[in-house]
């Protein structure tokens, strides 16, 4: 099967972009809503791979393609069957790959005896912090973040990076927390322990289903978010993500006109018909 060509921006030139507008302290609420409905995509693709028995391997920006309103995982070059009985190996790109894989690796431990699906989970964790601090995570899971993020998503990162023991099992799991603050009205409120995987539990959803957006009337955030715009302008093929920069924001103010959750629904539907990669 041949991988379908994604034309749009690598996520680590959308990262600098956003993070060339923001303020020293960090994202706004529409950059960290931004961050979350990456987040949220990239997730998505892992339940399908892990669903698979596939684990990808090299989870990193520059394999992640923004384009037509969604981050794209792509690269598959190092994908890998969570059942192989090769040894494994320490491909992958630092920062991003988890030290333990490596650690495992020069011990000639097989891939299935290892639980695969958290060395991907590590990586989208890397991800995640990278796009909220806008560097990567050059000391592993001890890494700082110092840039503007609520509580409950540091909590997020943290546990996408945790030892082995501690971290998420899969990546609904990881997807139901990032859909949860996604959700919230105030997510600077929002405690860990209010996240569906800290009170163990994990909502049913579909790959493409967050059901994040609820009906209600447009916010201020929205509404100012229609005029925002990079000061250093992505490529032209880019440029829609400027609208869901102002889906994001609603969703982090927890409320969108009817008529925008309508259309969400729409174009959700049509990201699920065959011939997209999701």
């Amino acid at each position: 099967e041949v991988m379908p060509f994604v034309h749009g921006d690598g996520l680590d030139t959308v990262r600098e972009c956003l993070h060339a507008d923001a303020s020293p302290a960090g994202l706004a609420d529409v950059g960290l809503g931004l961050v979350l409905a990456y987040s949220n995509d990239i997730l998505s693709t892992l339940e399908r791979f892990h669903g698979g028995g596939l684990w990808h391997k090299d989870i990193k920006p520059a394999n992640l393609i923004v384009a037509e309103d969604r981050a794209h995982l792509v690269d598959l070059g190092l994908v890998t069957p969570l059942q192989s009985a090769l040894t494994l190996t320490t491909h992958g790109t630092e920062y991003y790959r988890d030290p333990e894989m490596v650690r495992l690796a020069m011990q000639g431990v097989k891939v299935h005896e290892v639980d695969g699906v958290k060395f991907d989970i590590y990586s989208a964790g890397a991800v995640l912090f990278s796009m909220v601090e806008g560097s990567f995570p050059a000391h592993g899971n001890l890494s700082k973040i110092s840039k503007r993020c609520p509580e409950a998503l540091q909590w997020i990162i943290r546990r996408g990076m945790a030892d082995m023991d501690q971290r998420y099992g899969s990546a609904r799991e990881m997807r139901a927390d990032v859909a949860a603050l996604l959700q919230a009205r105030d997510p600077f409120a929002m405690l860990p322990s209010e996240l569906p995987s800290f009170r163990g539990e994990v909502p049913e959803f579909g790959p493409l289903d967050v059901d994040l957006i609820p009906a209600g009337a447009p916010t201020p955030l929205a509404e100012a978010a229609q005029d925002a715009a990079p000061s250093k302008p992505l490529s032209r093929r880019s440029r829609r993500n400027k609208r869901r920069m102002m889906l994001a924001a609603t969703a982090l103010s927890g409320l969108v006109a009817v008529g925008v959750a309508s259309d969400i629904h729409d174009r959700r539907q049509d990201i699920s018909r065959p011939g997209r990669i999701t």
